[in-house]
């Protein structure tokens, strides 16, 4: 009779409560009580497989109540239960445990390649949603950027406007100062500068045709204008 510690081996196949199977490799070490030897020689016909049996029948028993997370998060749950089960049916015969280890389980070929898969899947996930929060945040950013570029042209807007408005205040005041000038004329001479102003500045383009209105060459707005704008000239000094 073997006094020494010995150690049963098993890979014992398992499925877990969410219908994983698995291969969870279990050590079992023990050896013959001192003082029960006769018991541990004659009352068991094959003792390392009927211990095996045991251990077996307690594994899977326990994984079927976890899933396949909680199995590889309990390895100290199926050692602490191998253990009580194995001293309560053993010990009367001789046997005692020493300790019982048990290994990560090993999933089968095609649970790793889904689980790859799913990994896969949840980086290009990940992926894909900074690219689109980089892509708003971007696009925001745009955004804002045009929103106060608008502001700030429509404030300049705003301003040239109101100058413009002052001005044409000013020399309408000025204009109707002058004897035989009635609100027509005061109209078509402001019209005929804005005209101009506006060919002038259409000019500068790289554009080869200007279209201009046909009055703007009638003598009428011609005179009109100039006639105007002499009289707006101050009236040299009596010598």
């Amino acid at each position: 009779m073997n006094l020494k510690i010995q150690e049963i081996v098993e890979k014992v196949g398992i499925k877990t409560k969410d219908n994983v199977f698995l291969v969870m490799p279990v050590k079992v070490q023990l050896k013959v009580i001192e003082g029960k030897v006769r018991e541990a020689h004659y009352e068991l016909d094959d003792p390392f497989t009927q211990i095996s049996s045991y251990m077996v029948n307690v594994v899977r028993s326990k994984a079927n109540d976890l899933t396949m997370d909680e199995v590889f998060q309990s390895k100290d749950t199926f050692e602490t239960a191998v253990i009580a089960e194995l001293k309560v049916r053993f010990e009367q015969y001789g046997y005692e445990v020493i300790n019982v280890l048990v290994d990560d389980p090993v999933p089968s070929e095609e649970i790793k390649t889904a689980f790859d898969r799913v990994i896969a899947s949840k980086r290009a996930l990940e992926a894909a949603q900074n690219e689109a929060e980089a892509t708003r945040t971007k696009m925001v950013g745009e955004a804002k950027a045009e929103a106060e570029s608008l502001e700030i042209k429509a404030t300049a807007y705003v301003a040239q406007r109101k100058t413009i408005c002052t001005g044409l205040k000013e020399a309408v005041g000025l204009l109707a100062g002058v004897e035989g000038v009635d609100e027509n004329r005061i109209l078509n001479y402001l019209e005929g500068i804005d005209l101009r102003d506006t060919i002038r500045d259409a000019s500068k383009g790289p554009g080869t045709i200007i279209v201009v209105p046909t009055e703007m060459g009638t003598n009428g707005h011609m005179a009109n204008t100039i006639g105007l704008t002499k009289a707006l000239q101050p009236t040299p000094a009596a010598a």
